[in-house]
């Protein structure tokens, strides 16, 4: 039961430029051929955000502002896993107010409203060029994502399910 902290990840005054992809680059469980077809169409549009890992460990370098950091400069964010469950950079990328692009895996379907699920590179880049030139649709799903995000997924509605299980467990 993943949440989001909605005080630190917020939206820009603005979206910014270039779509936004986070992740392992070589991990194919998270898509990184799809990522990598995309970003080969649209090269001059895709910033990517890679995860380091020492030891098996993911090890951010400066998380949470430098995610927030990235995730306000972007236009949108993208998100091609083949196999995922709760997956934290989508959260966070919607509580940042992004429009979303993604494959129909885990909490996507839950997310992510169906027009904008899909797995072709293709149809991920006709689907964020959609978003680019329409400023009235990114606004409205920008605004959605965020209000999906502060109604059922921020900290304070996910901590309760957490403090029932551990109470439990001192019981």
């Amino acid at each position: 039961m993943n949440g989001v902290d909605t005080d630190v990840f917020t939206p820009a005054k603005k979206l910014g430029s270039g779509w936004g992809w986070v992740g392992r680059p070589h991990d194919i469980q998270k898509g990184s051929y799809i990522m990598s077809k995309v970003k080969e169409h649209w090269p001059n549009r895709i910033k990517i955000k890679t995860q380091q890992r020492v030891n098996g460990k993911i090890i951010p370098t400066n998380w949470p502002l430098e995610m927030v950091d990235y995730y306000q400069s972007l236009r949108g964010f993208f998100r091609t896993s083949i196999h995922e469950g709760s997956s934290n950079c989508l959260l966070e990328a919607m509580s940042c107010g992004l429009p979303i692009v993604a494959t129909p895996t885990g909490i996507s379907f839950r997310l992510v409203e169906p027009k904008w699920l899909c797995v072709d590179p293709k149809h991920i880049i006709r689907r964020m060029r959609i978003l680019n030139k329409d400023e009235d649709e990114a606004k409205r799903v920008s605004e959605r994502n965020r209000k999906v995000i502060l109604e059922n997924w921020r900290w304070t509605h996910r901590r309760e399910p957490y403090n029932a299980f551990f109470e439990g467990c001192m019981e």
